[in-house]
């Protein structure tokens, strides 16, 4: 997605990161796999969402990751 944005635009101003799932559930349900899905999707898509873009705007020297992370 990233190269493929840069060899159409030339280069990559910003990349919004906004990715996730949600589980609702009550603990006591004792759904601990899907538990751990959601912590490896929300935590490792602002990791993975970083790194690919990252070599480009190091490169670039400019460029801008925006994220709607609650906590970010």
């Amino acid at each position: 997605m990233v190269e493929s944005a840069r060899d159409r635009y030339g280069k990559l101003d910003v990349l919004v990161n906004n990715g996730g799932v949600g589980l609702i559930s009550l603990l006591d349900d004792l759904r601990v796999e899907d538990w751990e899905e959601m912590i490896d999707v929300n935590l490792k898509e602002v990791l993975y969402g970083i790194a690919a873009p990252l070599p480009v705007i190091r490169e670039q020297g400019f460029g801008h990751f925006a994220g709607l992370w609650g906590w970010a």
